[in-house]
């Protein structure tokens, strides 16, 4: 089993300054022009998502696993979007992690110290659409998958 330490360097969230390098080389590839008539790959997003065959994406289990470290991966496997990186917090750790699930009354994350995720953790099961639409196809599932990879 992998101690909280060691999560907690799998994890290491980014510093600010790492993050404002992404935010800028986000904007300067034009990632956040939401206007599909200007962003054909916004346009082409909105199409995949918006289409009702393609919401049919499979639950992501994590039956098993501590839901304090699911938050935490996620939150890891997350970025600031738009202005939310001004809520940020430089140094959220898994113990932040734990004591933040457990606090929270609807186990319903949006955005959470900055960082998009629009997860809910209140079954064995989420839906990962709305966390894959902000941080990339299958993103949901590979740090779960990471999670428990590193559980063994």
């Amino acid at each position: 089993m992998i101690s909280d330490e060691n999560l907690q360097k799998l994890f290491k969230p980014k510093t600010t300054k790492e993050t404002i390098e992404e935010i800028n080389a986000l904007y300067s590839k034009g990632f956040y022009d939401s206007n599909p008539d200007t962003n054909p790959e916004y346009k082409a997003y909105l199409e995949k998502y918006d289409n009702k065959e393609n919401n049919n994406m499979a639950m992501v289990d994590i039956s098993g696993l501590d839901k304090g470290e699911v938050l935490f991966a996620l939150y890891n496997a997350s970025h600031y979007q738009g202005l939310s990186f001004l809520g940020a917090t430089p140094n959220y750790t898994l113990a932040d992690a734990k004591r933040d699930y457990e606090a929270s009354p609807s186990k319903y994350f949006d955005y959470h110290y900055g960082k998009v995720l629009k997860v809910d953790l209140s079954e064995d099961s989420f839906d990962p659409c709305l966390f894959d639409r902000d941080c990339g196809e299958g993103a949901a599932a590979r740090a779960i998958e990471t999670l428990r990879k590193n559980k063994e």
